[in-house]
């Protein structure tokens, strides 16, 4: 089988691109050689098919989609902390579409979009968020993919373009980059590395719901084969943790403690967000296996002082 990435060399893509290979896939990329993390993928950049291309910039994918059975879409121009509507617009939405329309008109067997379980549904009316919550977010991210599943969905009913959504927690593991807009135990423990303090938004109650990367990859696979009359899954822990209590469990396994400066809380953190991950259970059969104090523990022995960088 041919499975096609868009967003093969950022931190889930190339976990992702690992996964698929080591199950003997045929993979392809879609990247921009100058990215930053190129090196992500160079220990098996050989055994992928490559496309070069800027997403943004593309007016027709006809050529990029032909032959794929599958095309995974990870790609995304912003992240929750940015508010630039147009920009989305212009860089990620519009281009999404003609993806879309591409799969369609070359015979692409099934898309499956990496969505936002953290920003999609908005501020939770009940823990924990299940898949058919209300979908209010309150970000111009989360708003982003929203439309985009709200796109998927209308190719799928008007030209059975079939689909799957993943809305992932937030997702942490090996290869996140530590000082970026996102990722909370990336920067964390990064910081510490560098031996400067975390700036955490308001007062550290903020509960999120964390889940290791390669508990997302294992699942992502496996919806290739699903062909239930779900389109939208949770992917997540199924736990929430607090902000103070992911420091606390950092401490706990460096065995030190981190710095931290704790600073005005922003309008776009919604207090709370956990997943229900009862109907991926149930259709899939699927379950995370790494607990935090793992995932956390292999991030830790991943860092590489030179390249400053989770390995």
């Amino acid at each position: 089988m041919k499975v096609l990435i868009f967003g093969a060399t950022g931190f889930l893509g190339s976990h992702l691109c690992e996964e698929l290979l080591k199950k003997q896939y045929e993979v392809g990329i879609y990247f921009r050689e100058n990215s930053t993390n190129m090196r992500n993928i160079k220990p098996f950049f050989d055994d992928l098919y490559k496309c070069e291309g800027v997403f943004a910039e593309e007016l027709n994918f006809d050529h990029i989609v032909k032959g794929y059975d599958i095309v995974y879409q990870l790609i995304s121009t912003t992240v929750p902390s940015k508010n630039d509507p147009l920009e989305d617009i212009e860089l990620t939405i519009k281009p999404m579409v003609r993806l879309i329309a591409a799969c369609k008109r070359n015979n692409v067997k099934k898309i499956i979009f990496f969505s936002s379980g953290g920003t999609v549904y908005g501020i939770p009316h009940s823990i924990p968020i299940k898949e058919t919550h209300p979908t209010d977010p309150i970000s111009a991210y989360g708003i982003q993919k929203l439309v985009l599943e709200k796109y998927l969905e209308y190719y799928y009913r008007m030209f059975g373009m079939d689909y799957m959504i993943l809305r992932i927690s937030n997702p942490y593991g090996e290869r996140q980059r530590p000082f970026s807009a996102q990722g909370l135990i990336a920067n964390i423990l990064g910081h510490y590395f560098i031996q400067h303090p975390i700036k955490i938004w308001g007062d550290g109650s903020v509960i999120r719901d964390y889940i290791y990367v390669q508990d997302v990859v294992e699942v992502a696979e496996r919806v290739i084969y699903y062909n239930g009359c779900e389109k939208i899954f949770n992917i997540g822990s199924g736990q929430g943790h607090s902000v103070n209590e992911i420091i606390n469990i950092i401490d706990s396994v460096i065995g030190d403690k981190v710095a931290v400066q704790k600073i005005e809380a922003r309008r776009q953190d919604v207090p709370s967000n956990v997943l229900d991950i009862g109907l991926v259970k149930q259709e899939l059969g699927w379950s995370p296996t790494v607990n935090l104090e793992m995932g956390i523990t292999k991030m830790y022995k991943a860092w590489n002082p030179l390249e400053k960088l989770f390995i």
